[in-house]
């Protein structure tokens, strides 16, 4: 049977360790100690976190004391070991490529990306009620992009018995947007109606709100990022926007790390 070694990662990956563990599958390395060189060379399969890198040079280990280079991870690596991520960057991909090593990306899989979506959104809505100060129950809710996620939000939203309206760049998003009793207005017209908004979550991974948008935007009213970088808050006054950056990981790490590890044993059942 094969060892498993995790690399860094946050709480996820702890419930993710405790999982495979259930299943009788030998789990070495910890969320909060660096790794050891003996045994990450003596692994099979090495999971590292979800996102693989915060900042592009290093792993993504916020418990460890000192961060770790990804330069000096690939060097530790043997061909025929296999290397687990969330959304590798395409260097190291091709760095695996090159040392015969196989990978798989867990976080591109489109399984994971669904129910992760839910996760994210149930972690937004708490992020909502802790931070405005009147209910979700009538809000004027805006939610920016009608992805994975956007869809999730806005659906769960609806059910709360927020006033939702979806921004969206896609026309054939309207007739699905509106047919769910939301409203839906285009890119075009979100500076106009910031105005009427008790809180704005942005799911797209692109500027959405700048320059003179941020005088449009009630002082009270609640702005949370759940998009990957850039985001969609461009120039935000300090302590303005709310990251909703990792949410699964800080909101539900066990139900998170439960789907990641059900994500890794799909792949694993694929290759054989």
């Amino acid at each position: 049977m094969d060892v498993f070694y995790l690399v860094g990662g946050d709480e996820r990956m702890k419930s993710v360790k405790e999982e495979l563990e259930n299943d009788g599958i030998r789990v070495e390395g910890s969320i909060d100690e660096p790794l050891k060189k003996s045994g990450l060379q003596k692994a099979d399969v090495i999971l590292c976190g979800v996102p693989f890198t915060g900042d592009g040079r290093h792993l993504f280990a916020p418990k460890w004391q000192e961060p770790y280079l990804i330069s000096d991870f690939l060097e530790l690596l043997s061909p025929g070991q296999t290397v687990m991520g969330g959304r590798i960057p395409q260097p190291v991909i091709r760095s695996l490529e090159k040392r015969n090593i196989r990978w798989a990306d867990y976080g591109n899989r489109e399984s994971f990306q669904i129910r992760n979506a839910l996760l994210t959104a149930e972690g937004a809505i708490m992020l909502a009620l802790q931070n405005m100060k009147k209910t979700l129950f009538e809000a004027d809710a805006c939610i920016i992009g009608y992805g994975r996620i956007g869809k999730m939000l806005s659906e769960r939203l609806e059910s709360l018995g927020s006033h939702v309206t979806v921004a969206t760049g896609k026309k054939e998003h309207v007739p699905w947007i509106e047919s769910r009793k939301m409203k839906a207005i285009p890119y075009s017209e979100l500076s106009s109606r910031f105005p009427d908004f008790d809180c704005i979550l942005n799911t797209a991974p692109a500027p959405m709100v700048s320059g003179e948008d941020w005088k449009r935007i009630p002082k009270d009213c609640v702005l949370i990022e759940l998009a990957s970088m850039p985001g969609g808050f461009l120039d935000a006054p300090q302590g303005r926007v709310i990251s909703g950056a990792a949410l699964p990981g800080k909101t539900a790490p066990v139900s998170a790390g439960k789907i990641i590890k059900e994500t890794v044993m799909e792949i694993m059942d694929e290759w054989g």
